[in-house]
């Protein structure tokens, strides 16, 4: 009878830090007061937009403030190379992506998840170390206000901000190339231009179709 009653206890109350959470600390970021679970609460706000433990990779609450911002921290997470993998999921009743890393920087490693989520009409992201949604990151969702962006907003949002950043690292890495080529190869390109130009010439066409 015993083991029963344990077993009815548990099934009642299956996770301890969702009983306790309106006794977190709450601390404002931007627009939202985030309670916060009792190991993220010695953090920095660093700005009003910015929340952190140390750095990012251990622990921290953006304020994504704009498409451009967003296009620089969602776009850059999506598109690494040390991101293992990136799901869609709804916690709590807010649309999310999910993004989780591994990397190693000056000899640390880092085993990072990123979740992006919208609160309201603006999205915010919450970075902390581990690779699994902890019950206390989903409490900490949950306790925000609801989101009024639609699902298609979102994700498109999040979609433009990929494409746009990859975009603009393939235009960054072409100046690169074209700046930073060696004088042989900026010579040689010049000979192979002038000999597109004379083959136009003789043929009598416009140079535009060789150049």
């Amino acid at each position: 009878m015993l083991i029963i009653f344990i077993i009815c206890i548990l099934a009642l109350n299956p996770i301890a830090a969702t009983e306790n959470s309106s006794d977190w600390k709450t601390q404002k970021v931007e627009n939202v007061n985030f309670k916060l679970a009792p190991q993220y609460e010695n953090g920095e706000l660093v700005n009003s937009k910015y929340y952190t433990i140390k750095n990012m990779f251990i622990f921290s609450i953006r304020y994504i403030d704009s498409d451009s911002f967003l296009k620089s921290s969602y776009g850059d997470d999506a598109s690494s190379e040390d991101t293992h993998y990136i799901k869609n999921k709804n916690i709590k009743g807010h649309n999310s992506s999910i993004i989780y890393q591994e990397r190693n920087i000056d000899g640390v490693k880092y085993n990072t998840t990123y979740i992006y989520f919208p609160i309201k009409d603006e999205i915010y992201c919450i970075s902390y170390n581990g690779s699994n949604i902890t019950q206390d990151i989903e409490e900490m969702i949950k306790n925000t206000p609801k989101q009024t962006m639609s699902e298609k907003k979102f994700y498109s949002k999040l979609t433009h901000a990929t494409v746009s950043y990859e975009y603009s690292q393939r235009e960054e890495n072409s100046y690169n190339d074209y700046y930073y080529r060696t004088p042989y190869q900026y010579n040689n390109q010049n000979k192979n231009q002038w000999g597109k130009y004379y083959l136009a010439y003789s043929l009598g066409r416009s140079s535009r179709y060789y150049y």
